[in-house]
């Protein structure tokens, strides 16, 4: 939702296109409600009422309001955060107890958006240097979004113990921080194992795996099949207990091994796709930068692959 915020801001950052907006509107729309239908036929029970799309749709046109305020924009955000941790669930918030294969509440997400606005506002998306530490600047490669996403292959040439020592203290901080704050504001609904926890947990998983991507591939298809036949695995954290934020680590996992196994046929390196014989797409950039860009679209036609697959395969068993 960050990015939706950021990406709203640089669009529209000279003035406002309305018919951008509006078409990017009935796309998104067009793409929400098929959304809806197709899980509704393959998966009456559990289908998508409210899923990313329908969440990505309401919050661009909330944000669209605050499109030229980003300073309301960032008030907004750190009301929106406020509410969430001290008083709970927002009154108008989607229903979040109903079976579904995806719902995401769209109120404390809009607050990301707003904070992309304020981002753009300070340049954020063109930052070239960070200093955390005073006097020792860290150079990033492009831009900051890149950055992030291109460290992944830390531990291309052996393992760097180091480096998963010092990542694993600090996420643990972090991931420590979020669980205390949640539970003195919060109590009711405090974070126990949310996204930086799961991050934590699956990075110090992953490692061992980083020199055998083969038997990486062969733990995402053993994950992957697991859930769809047998669902929640019993060594995953319990998703039943009220909170604001709680993330399934063992499915997970399953793409953190997937990325290793990428990783090692050189997917990170590719500068051309081909999808029909004889028609390569070239990237532009990187395969992060591309498809960062077109994610919406991966996104979408993916679900239209993957869910009727999945219909297929539980009914089948």
């Amino acid at each position: 939702m960050l990015c939706v915020g950021i990406s709203l801001a640089i669009v529209h950052e000279d003035k406002v296109k309305w018919r951008n907006v509006i078409i990017r509107t009935l796309k998104l729309g067009a793409a929400a409600g098929a959304l809806s239908a197709i899980t509704y036929t393959f998966m009456p029970r559990s289908p998508i009422y409210f899923g990313a799309i329908h969440c990505i749709t309401l919050n661009t046109l909330l944000t669209m309001f605050f499109i030229r305020v980003p300073r309301v924009a960032l008030l907004g955000f750190i009301f929106t955060q406020l509410y969430t941790i001290m008083v709970g669930r927002f009154p108008l918030e989607v229903p979040t107890n109903r079976p579904t294969v995806d719902v995401i509440p769209w109120f404390h997400n809009l607050g990301y958006c707003l904070l992309g606005l304020w981002l753009h506002s300070v340049g954020a998306h063109k930052i070239a240097v960070v200093e955390l530490i005073p006097g020792k600047p860290i150079h990033l490669e492009d831009t900051v979004f890149t950055f992030f996403g291109r460290h992944a292959t830390i531990h291309e040439n052996g393992i760097n113990y180091r480096s998963v020592g010092r990542r694993a203290v600090k996420l643990g901080i972090v991931a420590a921080s979020i669980t205390l704050i949640t539970y003195v504001l919060n109590r009711e609904e405090f974070i126990y194992f949310g996204a930086i926890h799961c991050i934590l947990v699956n990075s110090l998983l992953t490692v061992p795996f980083t020199r055998i991507p083969r038997a990486a591939l062969v733990g995402f298809l053993l994950i992957q099949g697991y859930t769809m036949k047998w669902g929640t695995a019993p060594v995953e954290v319990p998703q039943d207990i009220p909170t604001l934020d709680v993330i399934p680590w063992f499915h997970n996992f399953g793409y953190c091994l997937l990325g290793v196994w990428l990783h090692s046929r050189g997917l990170h390196k590719l500068e051309s796709i081909t999808i029909i014989p004889g028609r390569p797409a070239a990237l532009e950039g990187t395969v992060f930068t591309t498809f960062g860009r077109h994610c919406l679209a991966i996104y979408l036609g993916h679900m239209l692959i993957v869910l009727p697959v999945v219909w297929v395969v539980s009914t089948g068993a």
